[in-house]
């Protein structure tokens, strides 16, 4: 069965490494990335996740 794993970060840079290191640790690992809240929010109600990632900086009040 996958691991789907959902990273939250503003920045595209963080979010690469932190998917390459999951892809290079756990190997059926899915990745969805999120650059915002309301990103998130949707991939959130699209799919079941076994693991979010996400900064504080990239969030805001209503994430948290």
């Amino acid at each position: 069965m996958a691991r789907n794993i959902i990273i939250m970060d503003s920045s595209a840079s963080m979010r690469r490494i932190i998917r390459t290191m999951i892809q290079a640790t756990v190997n059926d690992a899915v990745v969805s990335e999120a650059v915002d809240v309301e990103e998130a929010e949707g991939l959130l109600a699209d799919a079941h996740y076994h693991l979010v990632i996400f900064s504080k900086e990239s969030s805001d009040k209503n994430w948290l």
